[in-house]
């Protein structure tokens, strides 16, 4: 067989080699003209441009595109728009949010970083706080969230039903500060309390946002009532819950939205840690507050006025909280302490500030009616569904708000102390009722 001949300018042609020549030898070339003719086209091939000059052309315009895309930012679409089919197939949200819960479900353990805001409606405009912080949890059993804004650094541990919680400020450390025990099995008010295995139970109407590469965004309407940060819907309410979720159902990226009642928190996080090792032990004994309602420090601290009570609280009653208020949580805008007693089994409430007498800014009401008792002077009136009172007692102005009526009050205010954190006032004052 002879040898092929070797390419023309257009490459190899894909026509037949012609039979050897019978007819006589051509005639010598003439002159070559002044414009030398492209290359002959073999029988059957195209007409189009050459290899040697259309890949150039295709590779400039491509480098063009490509340029293109990459400045402004979508090299990633253009790759993405070779692999994708063009008509991608439905996908069916419920299918996708069962194979979320039932990883979810399958884990052990969970751990992520987060951000979140809260904002509500306040006197002055909307304030808004920003928070960050950790989260983790031996699922269902146990978690610790460390949460911190500009004011506070806040740790919660929950083991079972018991939460042990404690605070800073923003920026201190929480080394060496004590825990404050509570049964943690009313409704929940941090993400702490919340299973994490139960994070996707009670939501409803899941919809998809996006697919890209096997991962689905589903946005989901919320109905536990449970809040994540904040204070609890109580089941009146609800929140959107967005989740990404790759090809195994694995919950990638969380993202948290309620509103109600003019109050609003936003909570994201990507990167959930699943199944990682998690360690959440109970705290040693020596480091729980025995007296969590009294804030002994921060009441031995306090020096603008003495902290008044009386020293005889109705039979029954229990000290709720004992503490020193920052200047911005008071509407005098000064420091001052509070001693706050209740009834366990009923509405009762007495209220208690002390502060010091150049403080006072509002007047007594119109009917207001002048007081003396043993310890000082003031007024006394009844203000809606509350007896408020006013008492001047060596320079401390001591104010009190109670459910009580005008008579008990005046009752209670027959002998007023100093409040020592270590013996609070015995609950065996019984009212005597007067016609």
């Amino acid at each position: 067989m002879d040898p092929l001949p070797p390419p023309g300018p257009s490459g190899w042609s894909s026509a037949p080699r012609p039979a050897a020549p019978t007819s006589p030898p051509l005639a010598p070339a003439a002159e070559p003209p002044t414009s030398v003719p492209g290359p002959p086209v073999p029988k059957n091939a195209s007409n189009g441009p050459s290899c040697t000059r259309f890949w150039p052309t295709v590779l400039g315009i491509l480098a063009i595109v490509v340029a293109a895309a990459v400045a402004g930012g979508g090299f990633a679409a253009l790759v993405r728009a070779r692999d994708e089919p063009s008509a991608a197939p439905r996908i069916d949200p419920y299918e996708v949010l069962a194979r979320a819960r039932a990883f979810v479900h399958a884990q052990e353990s969970v751990q992520f970083e987060f951000a979140a805001s809260m904002s509500f409606e306040a006197i002055d405009g909307l304030d808004v706080s920003v928070l960050s912080g950790t989260y983790e949890s031996a699922i269902p059993t146990a978690s610790r969230l460390i949460v911190e804004d500009s004011r506070r650094l806040e740790e919660t541990i929950d083991i079972g039903t018991m939460r042990y919680s404690r605070s800073a400020p923003s920026g201190a450390s929480l080394e060496g500060v004590e825990y404050e025990l509570e049964d943690a099995t009313g409704p929940a008010v941090a993400l702490g309390v919340y299973d994490f295995g139960s994070l996707l139970d009670d939501v409803r109407d899941p919809q998809v946002m996006g697919n890209a590469r096997g991962v689905t965004t589903l946005s989901m309407v919320d109905l536990s009532g449970v809040s994540f940060i904040g204070e609890p819907f109580q089941g009146i309410g609800q929140q959107e819950i967005i989740i990404t979720v790759g090809s195994r159902g694995d919950v990638r990226s969380l993202t948290v939205q309620n509103e109600l009642e003019g109050m609003a928190v936003l909570l994201t996080t990507d990167d959930l840690l699943w199944n990682a090792p998690v360690i959440i032990a109970e705290p040693d004994p020596s480091e729980i507050d025995p007296t969590p309602n009294i804030d002994e420090s921060r009441l031995q601290a306090f020096s603008d006025a003495t902290v008044l009570t009386p020293l005889h609280v109705p039979e029954g009653w229990e000290l709720e909280d004992a503490t020193v208020l920052a200047p911005e949580d008071t509407a005098e805008k000064c420091e001052q302490g509070r001693v706050q007693y209740v009834e366990p089994d009923g509405p009762g409430v007495l209220d208690l500030f002390s502060l010091p007498a150049t403080c006072a800014t509002a007047p007594p009401p119109d009917d207001a009616t002048s007081i003396t008792v043993p310890a000082g002077w003031g007024w006394i009136a009844r203000v809606g569904v509350e007896t408020h009172a006013e008492l001047v007692i060596n320079g401390t102005l001591l104010q009190v708000r109670t459910t009580l009526s005008i008579d008990h009050t005046l009752q209670l205010l027959e002998a007023i102390g100093a409040f020592d954190p270590g013996n609070p006032p015995p609950a065996d004052l019984q009212l005597r009722t007067t016609s």
